[in-house]
């Protein structure tokens, strides 16, 4: 439709209804508060009461000349000027509108509210407290940006697949937001990759953390032997497994030759050159050996999940143990450090 002049506003008051059937008196509390008389409309058995002559009101009191009965229709109608809830917007020197109440937006089934800065990046909304901005809503290129300038310039810019540090601007703020502090925690984080620490490199790239157990075994010559008790655990740490087991021996078999742990729960790195021993571990425990040993160690084997064993008597090479020193009834407690694939 067209208009000459300015184009009305539409909107800006409300009028309400209240219903005060059931009630008895001449004394009635209104919903909302009024200037005059004239500011309502009263009607008993819907017929309109006369102003000053048939009632008075005072703030939210409306007085009755004469007694309403309960089973009166009984109700009032207020002015849009009495209601007060939506004022007409004040505009500013800035071409904006500042509305002096609180503003409720509410749609069902569409969006609800729609807010577009055209061309340029920057603030979007911009959000204050008596009148200091506190935080902001911003678009830099095709992103948005939210946080706060206050006490710092702490903003979260949402990517494609990423969420970084930003400051007010939009752009990146690096090395400089904390996550949390000592007396402000999250309490678990889960992740599907890893995290870098101290760094951006491969070499930083912590991706597992785990903890569990495995079945430690013994062999001879390449022949198992049977246990009566094998129980391990171990806890893995990017590529670093430390490992504890047990085991005692319930039969060799007929197995003989040079003694290895069996079933190491990962494979074994080649961190080392130019040879298969990768790392070293130590016997804590041992017992019920059929000879003199000294205490044993044993080395972990490159490609594989086996540890060789050696016998710990002094010598200037070590030899690795054999069937020779054990039988029914060894047992042995160890622990071993080393770096998987």
């Amino acid at each position: 439709m067209p208009y000459l002049g300015n184009v009305p506003a539409e909107a800006y008051s409300q009028m309400s209804y209240q219903d005060l059937t059931g009630g008895s008196g001449t004394s009635f509390t209104l919903d909302y508060p009024v200037g005059n008389e004239n500011e309502i409309e009263v009607f008993v058995n819907n017929v309109r009461q006369e102003p000053t002559v048939a009632y008075t009101t005072a703030g939210t009191a409306l007085t009755m000349t004469g007694t309403i009965a309960a089973t009166d229709d009984f109700y009032v109608v207020f002015q849009g000027k009495a209601q007060q809830t939506i004022g007409i917007p004040e505009k500013q020197t800035n071409g904006t509108y500042l509305f002096g109440n609180a503003v409720t937006i509410d749609e069902d089934g569409a969006t609800v509210l729609t807010v577009d800065r055209a061309t340029s990046d920057g603030t979007i909304i911009d959000l204050q407290k008596d009148g200091t901005t506190v935080g902001s809503i911003g678009t830099l290129s095709d992103k948005i940006y939210i946080g706060s300038s206050a006490g710092g310039d702490t903003f979260l810019r949402l990517n494609s697949n990423t969420v970084t540090p930003a400051n007010s601007s939009g752009a990146d703020r690096d090395a400089t937001i904390n996550l949390g502090y000592s007396g402000g925690r999250f309490q678990n984080l889960f992740l599907s990759g890893g995290v870098y620490l101290g760094g951006t490199g491969s070499a930083n790239h912590l991706d597992d953390y785990e903890e569990g157990s495995w079945t430690p075994g013994i062999a001879f010559g390449g022949t198992v032997a049977t246990l009566s008790e094998a129980n391990g655990a171990y806890t893995k740490v990017g590529r670093m497994v430390t490992l504890n087991g047990h085991i005692a021996i319930n039969t060799l078999n007929g197995g003989s030759g040079a003694a290895y742990f069996t079933g190491l729960p990962f494979s074994v790195d080649n961190t080392i050159g130019n040879t298969s021993v990768e790392a070293s571990g130590h016997v804590s425990y041992f017992g019920s050996m059929t000879t003199t040993v000294g205490t044993p160690t044993f080395a972990a084997i490159q490609g594989t999940t086996n540890a060789e064993i050696y016998n710990g008597l002094h010598s200037t090479t070590l030899s690795q143990l054999t069937s020779g020193y054990v039988g029914n009834g060894t047992n042995m407690r160890f622990s071993i450090t080393y770096f998987t694939t």
